[in-house]
C-alpha cells in the first residue's frame, strides 16, 4: 500500500485541519501535497500536480517505492490553550532541492476559524482573501538527519495556519512537491464542540 494525497488550503468543502483526524491512522508509505492559495478545483496548480504525480508514479514503477524520499513531520505548540508559539519539524530521508514555509492568517477581527478562499452558497458567493505567503524555515539538519523547523507566533484574535514544502527531483526529471500538514495556532475553536443528531448546519 502506498498513497499520494493532495489538498487545497482554501477548499470550500474540506477543512484545513482534516488530515489531523486520520493521517496517523492510515498505513504507509504515504505522501502529502498541500496546495497554498488554491480552492477545491486546485487551480492553478495543475502543472505542479502533474509533475509530482508523474515523478512519484514513475519512480515506483521503475525503481520501487523505496527510491522515493520519505517525509514526516511533527506539529508542536507551546501552551496550546493560551496561544503559544507553534512549530513544525519537517524531516526527510534526503536533502530537498528547495524548502520553504507558507503562512496564512484568518481575516482580521474575525471570529471564524476559516481558511477558505470563497464563502457563501452556489447562487451568492464572494471571495475571502485568506492569502498564504512564503516564510523562512530553519535548517536544523545534522550529519545523520535532514530536518527543517518552521516556527510561528500567534496573532491576537485570529488563527494562523502554516506548513512546510519540500521539492525533490525524480530520476526522470520531474519536480515532486511533498509537504507537511498545515498546523493551526492556537488550536482552539470559536464555539463549543457539538455532536449528535441535533448538530446540523449550513455551508456559509
Amino acid at each position: 500500500y502506498r498513497a499520494l494525497f493532495r489538498s487545497a488550503t482554501g477548499d470550500e468543502f474540506f477543512l484545513l485541519q482534516d488530515h489531523h483526524s486520520w493521517w496517523d491512522d492510515i498505513g504507509g508509505p504515504k505522501w502529502l501535497t498541500m496546495l497554498p492559495n488554491a480552492e477545491h478545483s486546485m487551480a492553478p496548480y495543475y502543472l505542479r500536480i502533474y509533475r509530482t504525480v508523474m515523478g512519484w508514479f514513475n519512480t515506483i514503477e521503475e525503481l520501487g517505492v523505496e527510491a522515493l524520499p520519505t517525509v514526516s513531520w511533527e506539529r508542536q505548540e507551546d501552551d496550546a490553550e493560551e496561544g503559544g508559539e507553534g512549530r513544525i519539524v519537517y524531516e526527510a530521508s534526503e536533502q530537498p532541492t528547495e524548502v520553504r514555509g507558507m503562512r496564512a492568517v484568518t481575516l482580521r477581527n474575525n471570529t471564524r476559524r476559516d481558511f477558505r478562499l470563497a464563502r457563501g452558497d452556489w447562487d451568492n458567493w464572494y471571495p475571502q482573501p485568506v492569502v498564504w505567503r512564503e516564510r523562512a524555515v530553519q535548517n536544523i539538519s545534522t550529519e545523520e538527519e535532514v530536518k527543517y523547523e518552521m516556527s510561528m507566533d500567534p496573532v491576537d484574535d485570529e488563527w494562523v495556519g502554516f506548513m512546510v514544502e519540500g521539492t525533490y527531483m525524480s530520476e526522470d526529471g520531474f519536480e515532486m512537491t511533498f509537504t507537511s500538514e498545515a498546523h493551526i495556532i492556537p488550536d482552539t475553536f470559536p464555539g463549543e464542540r457539538c455532536a449528535g443528531d441535533g448538530c446540523f448546519g449550513d455551508l456559509v
